[in-house]
């Protein structure tokens, strides 16, 4: 309409108020505004984000059936130049038996973007067209506070939680990052392990509170292998073993690395997580294959009992979300203080500890907002 009545420069100015630059583009400034995330933050979707995400799926989920087919997800990256979900997104998150995304698997794909490159979800926000209801991006996501502080405090004010799989090759782990956005074994042999992602992410209840938890699987292809920064940037380890293999164990144990009570013949300067504050728990899988013992100075149990660490958890890949695994897995994220926590026996201790930590967790936090 200016353009027709010869208004150009208006032209220029809607054009420009809404991103674009000469090539008729958005520009950078537009696309990725700046934000701080310090050294030991994160970056996570907050309800203004939520709220825009939910309401951009109920417009594209035309049949109102809770899922995306690939003809509503294409209608929906049809304003986004070359930015679309690669293939490999549908393993990653929740989808029902055709394949199609959910919208708990399409919120849980939003908040494992943000995660790993908040410059890439605002990308797609600007074009989803997140600006022109809020001026600017980053009013859709917060910066978390840092981990030291969660520490001292108590409690963490994190949603989104990151777990590191560490284990040896064929461990497990594979099957029990699909176990969590409920893949069988029958829809993981159905694809070649080579096209099966390194990250999933699904939601979970805590101690009555929805938190996300996004895994990422790491190979240990030898106990002398050491971790780069990256990897054990994480709020929660899940250190992996195959009950059926006798060397298994012996792969964790090492990157661990114990206490003086046990003699290593491996000196490792990075492979450690014993020193850390980062919580750990130890996940047997393959448990419905027949259990050897490991040939290791210790058993896993003991092992774990001597370093003050939760018993070990058995995981199969016949067992789906039904396994409280993930559930043991956030609580230990949401309760960052507690590295070393008493020997947990059983499930029920599990229960017990799990409220008494979020009543010491809201009590702190009242006292907090009175000091």
């Amino acid at each position: 309409m200016f353009i027709q009545r010869g208004k150009h420069e208006t032209t220029w100015t809607v054009l420009r108020n809404f991103g674009y630059d000469n090539a008729l583009n958005l520009c950078t400034e537009y696309l990725y505004p700046r934000l701080n995330v310090p050294q030991g933050c994160s970056a996570e979707l907050n309800s203004n984000g939520i709220m825009f995400l939910t309401a951009l799926f109920q417009k594209y989920d035309e049949d109102k059936d809770g899922c995306l087919s690939p003809v509503e997800v294409h209608n929906l990256f049809s304003v986004c130049p070359l930015l679309t979900w690669p293939a490999e997104t549908y393993r990653m998150v929740e989808t029902n038996e055709k394949g199609w995304i959910t919208y708990q698997g399409f919120l849980s794909c939003w908040m494992l973007t943000t995660l790993l490159d908040y410059n890439q979800m605002f990308e797609y926000l600007a074009y989803f067209g997140y600006n022109d209801a809020v001026h600017n991006q980053t009013s859709a996501v917060t910066v978390t506070r840092d981990k030291r502080t969660d520490w001292q405090k108590k409690f963490t004010e994190r949603n989104v939680f990151r777990c590191q799989v560490i284990g040896s090759k064929d461990a497990g782990k594979t099957s029990l990052l699909q176990g969590f956005i409920g893949n069988d074994v029958q829809r993981m042999t159905a694809v070649e392990k080579a096209a099966l992602p390194r990250f999933t992410a699904n939601s979970l209840n805590v101690c009555g509170q929805e938190k996300y938890l996004v895994m990422h699987e790491i190979d240990v292809l030898a106990p002398e292998e050491t971790l780069c920064t990256y990897e054990l940037q994480c709020d929660v380890v899940c250190l992996v073993y195959d009950v059926s293999n006798p060397h298994s164990f012996e792969y964790f144990a090492t990157i661990y690395k114990a206490r003086s009570g046990f003699n290593f013949s491996v000196s490792l300067a990075k492979n450690y997580f014993h020193r850390t504050r980062i919580p750990c728990l130890v996940v047997g899988t393959k448990c419905d294959c027949r259990e050897v013992l490991q040939q290791f100075e210790c058993q896993p149990y003991e092992f774990c009992k001597k370093n003050h660490l939760p018993p070990p958890v058995k995981y199969s890949a016949t067992m789906t979300r039904s396994s409280n695994v993930f559930v043991k897995i956030a609580t230990l994220a949401n309760y960052p203080h507690i590295k070393h926590i008493y020997y947990l026996h059983d499930s029920s201790t599990w229960l017990k500890f799990s409220v008494a930590a979020a009543a010491a967790a809201f009590a702190g936090f009242i006292i907090l907002r009175h000091i």
